[in-house]
């Protein structure tokens, strides 16, 4: 073969220029899917979804477990900016909701949870919210809600006996 003495290799960048027609109304291949996530509490998030019109994978980097669930939710904001909700309210938006079934719940990235979200299980809407919920938490909130009631009870059987206790000694 030929030897080649004194050669010198350098990069060139030249930008690429994209030149593209605007249009009046954007196509619905020109929108691009758009997701905001919000953490209500450990155990749920909410992601606001504008402009889903295609199928897509929605990657929760969270380890994997059956017991997450991705329920989809009217959206709440009509302009389409997210609400931006705090704290534990609406523990119960999800209860009697169908979420996404468990054969589209599979595990990504080795670790991760996903789902294959399509545009029929949000009736085919493109701006909704998706509810990420770990289910077994619920059985907390039902033991707050049966501790709650227990104490109602003692409390009131307490003070029953305590007027009738106050009663029977002024006789």
């Amino acid at each position: 073969g030929k030897e080649a003495n004194n050669i010198r290799f350098e990069r060139i960048f030249e930008p690429e220029i994209l030149l593209k027609r605007i249009e009046d109304k954007p196509k619905q291949s020109d929108i691009y899917l758009t997701l905001f996530f919000q953490k209500i509490n450990p155990t749920k998030y909410r992601i606001s979804v504008t402009n889903a019109f295609t199928e897509y994978v929605l990657i929760f980097s969270e380890s994997f477990h059956s017991a997450w669930k991705a329920f989809i939710v009217p959206t709440e904001s009509s302009e389409g900016v997210p609400d931006r909700r705090e704290g534990y309210k609406d523990i119960f938006e999800t209860w009697g909701v169908s979420s996404i079934p468990d054969e589209r719940h599979v595990r990504m990235n080795s670790f991760a949870n996903g789902w294959l979200i399509r545009p029929e299980d949000a009736g085919s809407a493109s701006s909704y919210d998706i509810i990420l919920e770990f289910v077994p938490q619920r059985m907390l909130y039902i033991g707050f809600v049966i501790s709650g009631f227990t104490y109602l009870v003692l409390f009131v059987i307490l003070g029953w006996s305590g007027i009738q206790y106050v009663r029977n000694k002024r006789l």
